[in-house]
């Protein structure tokens, strides 16, 4: 009877353990499957694409033929997510997969190659033109907008294209060209398409340095930041500054805005960046405050990022500490946003400004007129200035220009807004500007961006001018304001 019971515990657990192997094997493969398969679109996920490339690469090399690989970045799905919800995320994903499926042949091979990117292999590529041909399909049919949510959203996106003609590059080698080319095609403005060059591989390195030695500049001290006078054009009297940061680059100099800033706001870095900024000038102002400066004197004017106006609450909160640690009163400081940015985020945008608006501070449009904003959505603006951008002030002399600027002026008058002219250079382009009824002014004809230290001498020296001013003039005088 022992010999029975101990021989049925056996058999019972040679049992058991083939079930659990069962099971594993079960698990294992469908985890196989999961990781070989993207969930949401059902198309293959990075891990198969990349075998799939290896394989393609070993048979281009033996058979002396052509293949190319195309990374799509597709825009807006982050702003579907944060709109709609992720659900919505994933089915204008699984639209834009079956879109990008049409433009492809039988043999071509598609797949998820990220959170919003797709890479598409073809093999045995006809001739040079052939992947550009497929490009510019795929960048039509992401044109035509997708209905989601009861909203058009038209997606959009940047492609790279990488030719591996040798057969003999390793598979690793010909995505990263790839995405070093649709990196290039997001940074000249997106819904295009670019073909790898080795030169790009030598901006990316240039750009991968800028972006290591801006992440230490903060805590290094190399930025600072500038100030501009704007001058009330009627009186000649100083209406406020303009904060503008710059990087002392140790290798390169001191470098401009337009120099890291796109980079900045590309890695996220310009919300440390421009918070910074912000308080520096929240700081100055509440300083010449305290030295005995009139209001007008110490009235600050801040840029705002993309960046900055999506963190909406974040924002708020910030500009609200930076406010009450530096004693400026709200009234003194001006936030400036791009047009581009409002006519883009338009409904969170809104609702950030009002906020802001809640606190007490002055909100102003920058560079007006090139983002084509609706003159519709214009009249519900929380906003207090309008800031001409300097292209038009550049050619005033014409004739068009010269009507746009009016125009501009008298929108601004009849929505109870002040217009202030940016790149003022010459009299010509001040007399002008007098002449037409813009209220501020700014430029290189008053005074260029100085340092903190310089500011009390420069506001000092365009009080004792006429009005207007006079280029170039500094009055020696350095009593406080």
């Amino acid at each position: 009877m022992t010999a029975l019971i101990v021989a049925l515990g056996l058999v019972c657990a040679a049992a058991l353990v083939l079930v659990v192997r069962e099971f594993k094997n079960r698990i294992s493969g469908r985890h196989l499957t999961e990781a070989l398969r993207d969930a949401q679109t059902g198309l293959p996920a990075r891990a198969l694409i990349e075998e799939r490339l290896g394989k393609a690469l070993s048979r281009a090399e033996r058979n002396s033929y052509t293949l190319a690989v195309l990374v799509v970045s597709v825009d807006r799905v982050q702003l579907v997510n944060e709109s709609f919800g992720h659900d919505h995320g994933a089915l204008l994903l699984r639209a834009v997969a079956e879109r990008l499926q049409r433009c492809l042949r039988d043999e071509d091979t598609l797949g998820r190659f990220g959170k919003d990117e797709f890479l598409i292999l073809l093999e045995q590529v006809a001739d040079a033109t052939a992947p550009a041909r497929v490009a510019e399909r795929i960048l039509s049919a992401l044109a035509e907008p997708f209905r989601l949510a009861g909203e058009h959203v038209v997606p959009a996106g940047s492609i790279g294209i990488a030719v591996n003609a040798r057969g003999t590059q390793p598979a690793d080698d010909v995505i990263r060209d790839a995405e070093v080319a649709m990196r290039r095609a997001g940074q000249v403005g997106g819904s295009t398409y670019e073909m790898f060059d080795p030169s790009m591989r030598a901006l990316a390195r240039k750009r991968l340095t800028l972006e290591t030695g801006l992440r230490r500049a903060l805590d290094n001290g190399e930025l600072s930041v500038r100030y501009q006078p704007l001058v009330a054009m009627a009186t000649g009297e100083v209406a406020a500054a303009e904060a503008l940061v710059r990087w002392q680059h140790p290798d390169r100099g001191e470098l401009l805005p337009a120099d890291f800033l796109t980079l900045a706001e590309q890695t996220g870095l310009i919300e440390p960046i421009g918070n910074w900024v912000m308080y520096e000038a929240c700081r100055v102002g509440s300083q010449l405050m305290g030295a005995g400066a009139r209001p007008p004197y110490a009235r600050m004017s801040v840029n705002l990022s993309e960046r900055q106006l999506r963190a909406g609450p974040a924002l708020v909160r910030e500009v609200a500490e930076a406010l009450r640690s530096t004693g400026l009163p709200p009234e003194l400081l001006t936030l400036e946003v791009t047009e581009t940015v409002l006519v883009e985020e338009r409904d969170p945008a809104l609702a950030t400004l009002e906020a802001l608006k809640d606190l007490g501070v002055g909100l102003a449009i920058d560079d007006f007129g090139t983002g084509y904003s609706s003159l519709a959505y214009l009249r519900f603006l929380p906003v207090s200035m309008l800031k001409i951008d300097k292209s038009f002030v550049a050619d005033l002399q014409d004739g068009v220009d010269t009507k746009i600027v009016k125009w501009m002026v008298s929108l601004g008058s009849a929505l109870g807004l002040s217009v202030c002219a940016e790149g003022v250079e010459t009299r010509e382009q001040r007399d002008a500007l007098l002449e037409l009824g813009c209220d501020t002014a700014q430029g290189y004809f008053y005074a260029r961006p100085v340092p903190e230290p310089e500011l009390p001498e420069t506001i000092a020296g365009l009080r004792r001018m006429k009005p207007g001013g006079v280029r170039g003039h500094r009055a020696a005088a350095r009593e406080l304001l």
